[in-house]
């Protein structure tokens, strides 16, 4: 495959940089991407979308900052007995 691990890897490792950065027609279009390099075979079918791999460390980075008290953010999160949690699918 042309598209192998590594380059997943690579490109899901800086992900964190400048994800939060990139519009929703950004997304689309990376998402338009990788569904080419399936269709060409350039890939493996069972990759999963750019969506996918990038909300999960981004949301596990997100788990740890609200579960660490000693993060510097935690004065600025609101307190634990307020939240009420939303399902990000709805949004």
């Amino acid at each position: 495959m042309i598209i192998d691990e590594s380059f997943i890897a690579q490109l899901t490792f800086c992900a964190p940089a400048w994800w939060g950065l990139c519009s929703v027609n950004d997304r689309a279009r990376l998402d338009a991407f990788l569904r080419r390099t399936k269709r060409c075979e350039y890939c493996s079918e069972d990759i999963a979308t750019i969506s996918d791999m990038f909300s999960a460390p981004d949301q596990s980075l997100f788990k740890r900052t609200l579960n660490n008290e000693q993060h510097v953010l935690q004065p600025l999160l609101p307190d634990k007995t307020n939240c009420v949690p939303v399902d990000k699918t709805d949004i």
